[in-house]
Formats: C-alpha cells, sequence, structure tokens
C-alpha cells in the first residue's frame, strides 16, 4: 500500500515539471503574463488622469467621493515613489481636492518589480498607511487593483488631447 502511495506521488509529481514553478501565484504565473504588474511603470506611463471606473466593496462611494478624478503630478525616480492630485465633486457646486504621496513596493519576493502602492488615508486622528495591489495594467488604459478598503477597483484612463 506504501508502495503504491509513493509510485504515485513520485509519477505525479514528475510529469508537473520542476516543483518551483507549481506555485499558482505569483512565481509560477507572472513571468507568463503579457505585462507583469509593475507599479513603478504604471506610475511612469500615466500622463493622463484616471477614473475609479468600479470597486467591489460595499461602500456608498458614489456619495463619498462622487467622480474620483486622480492624476500624477510628480514622480521622484530615486525612491520610486510620487505625488498625485485627486479631486472629486462632493454636491454640485463644491470640488474637493488634494495631493496624496504614493510610494511603490514588492509585496513579496515572487514579484520582479514593485507590484503595489502605499497611500495614506485619514482615520480618526492619525494617517495610516494601507497598500493597494496592482492586479493587472496594461499601462495605457486600465489597472486592476485590489485593497482592504475599495476591494476589486477598476480604473480608467482618460486620454488628454
Amino acid at each position: 500500500m506504501y508502495f503504491f502511495f509513493l509510485t504515485a506521488f513520485v509519477v505525479l509529481g514528475c510529469s508537473f515539471g520542476e516543483m518551483e514553478y507549481q506555485k499558482c501565484f505569483p512565481n509560477g504565473i507572472e513571468p507568463l503574463l503579457l505585462h507583469p504588474p509593475d507599479a513603478w511603470q504604471l506610475l511612469e506611463d500615466l500622463k493622463d488622469i484616471f477614473f475609479l471606473v468600479y470597486y467591489s466593496e460595499d461602500l456608498d462611494l458614489s456619495n463619498t467621493f462622487p467622480c474620483l478624478a486622480v492624476r500624477i503630478s510628480s514622480l521622484d525616480e530615486q525612491r520610486k515613489s510620487g505625488r498625485c492630485v485627486y479631486k472629486y465633486a462632493s454636491n454640485t457646486s463644491v470640488t474637493l481636492r488634494g495631493i496624496k504621496e504614493v510610494q511603490t513596493k514588492r509585496k513579496d519576493g515572487a514579484y520582479k518589480h514593485p507590484n503595489m502602492f502605499s497611500v495614506q488615508y485619514h482615520e480618526g486622528d492619525k494617517y495610516i498607511w494601507h497598500d493597494i495591489e496592482l492586479v493587472y495594467t496594461d499601462y495605457m488604459y486600465c489597472a486592476v487593483l485590489q485593497s482592504d478598503f475599495f476591494g476589486i477597483q477598476s480604473v480608467g484612463v482618460q486620454k488628454l488631447i
């Protein structure tokens, strides 16, 4: 009986190739992606305004941050970070604006490039850093992000003419 299990384990293990690349994500998948996530490259490439198109968490963002739009204002090549200008309309007559520092980092060693953004949000009387993972991007029109606050997010780019 033990011989059967040992043989089955060896046969199945060998049939799947090298075990280090059999992890579902990210070691085995990232090299196969047409555009592996690179948060710094996305910051460098996005010269246009981008909008929050979709989010999965049950938040009332249409009332809290209606028409949320973000644009990169400056980049720091050495620190691989940048500043973003954001704005949203709190009602029909007031548009609120602000600037946020955005840092990039790698989630773990499985990623070749930084694949996360870190942004501070105001919570109570403190500012707390939150991570936003870059799941997918085509670096031109679309990015899919994941965070604890918004859940899965889709952002779209409006090309400036």
